[in-house]
């Protein structure tokens, strides 16, 4: 078919131009000569259109490249982190798994900017943009969600059980009874809330020496509590100098119930003080001890 069209063309070709060719007499030389032209100009067009169809994909000049890292598990800044096996990390769309070592790995994450995050039940979101322009190491630190442990309240009252005991040697004293902690409205200084505490003790002490004697008695002294815009809770007080807590904090730290923190008192009288607390309720025990003397408040339920 190819063949015979090429004659017709030939044929026209020859009346234009004066020339009337014969199928049966054909000038072989001429005809080859047309049909390589034919076959030169057909295989320019095929490959002016191979080029055009084969346009360069975008994604050709893209590099790649390894993003890499450990999860950590965070309870508190009073301890150093874990680490945080099966936890679901996410580049974008793609996620992979934390091993039971901590560590995840992406081997492909185009170059450019990326959001990375981790979503866990009782943990805080985390996310954070990262822009990849080679092989990436990332530390992830998890955080899990906190609880109030010191909800103050001002015109509220608190009672605890109160007692103390001291000796020196030859005599020793013990007082019980109850302490009422008056909480007045807080008055706002700088980026802080202060809240004037007003304490009063009714207690019967008991005086063991070579003569026994007993006699009830009331004391009353104030301190103040701050807290302040980052939710930082700090006391003015002879019992709980030097005490200071978020009030936020991650209930995996509670043991029977309740967080125990312990301080040095850095007062005039040197001492130890162990804080309990509670959540949703606050100061649960405060327990304070020195050299043969001791001091404790428990709620009263």
């Amino acid at each position: 078919m190819f063949f015979k069209a090429a004659l017709l063309s030939l044929d026209k070709l020859g009346a234009s131009s004066g020339l009337r060719l014969s199928c049966n007499v054909i000038d072989i030389t001429r005809i080859m000569k047309i049909l390589i032209h034919i076959l030169f100009t057909l295989s320019f067009l095929i490959t002016i259109v191979t080029c055009d169809s084969e346009t360069t994909s975008p994604s050709d000049n893209i590099n790649y490249y390894s993003v890499s890292g450990t999860v950590f598990d965070v309870v508190s800044s009073d301890y150093s982190p874990g680490l945080k096996k099966d936890a679901p990390v996410y580049i974008d769309n793609d996620s992979t798994i934390s091993g039971s070592d901590g560590r995840f790995l992406f081997n492909k994450i185009s170059e450019g900017s990326h959001t990375i995050s981790v979503t866990l039940p009782n943990y805080d979101p985390f996310s954070r943009t990262i822009n990849i322009s080679k092989d990436t190491t990332i530390a992830i630190y998890l955080y899990g969600k906190k609880e109030d442990y010191f909800p103050i309240e001002g015109n509220s009252l608190i009672k605890f059980k109160y007692s103390s005991s001291s000796s020196n040697g030859i005599s020793s004293v013990s007082d019980n009874g109850e302490a009422v902690w008056t909480i007045n409205p807080p008055k706002q200084v700088d980026d802080s809330k202060v809240y004037e505490v007003v304490e009063t003790i009714i207690y019967t002490r008991k005086i063991y020496s070579p003569i026994y004697s007993e006699m009830l008695d009331t004391s009353s002294t104030s301190f103040t509590i701050t807290v302040n815009n980052s939710n930082v809770v700090s006391f003015n007080s002879s019992v709980l100098d030097g005490v200071s807590f978020n009030r936020y904090l991650d209930p995996r730290q509670e043991q029977d119930g309740v967080i125990v923190k312990s301080y040095n008192n850095p007062g005039s009288l040197i001492s130890t003080v162990n804080v309990s607390l509670k959540k949703d309720i606050g100061l649960y025990k405060i327990v304070q001890f020195g050299n043969r003397w001791s001091k404790k408040y428990e709620l009263n339920k």
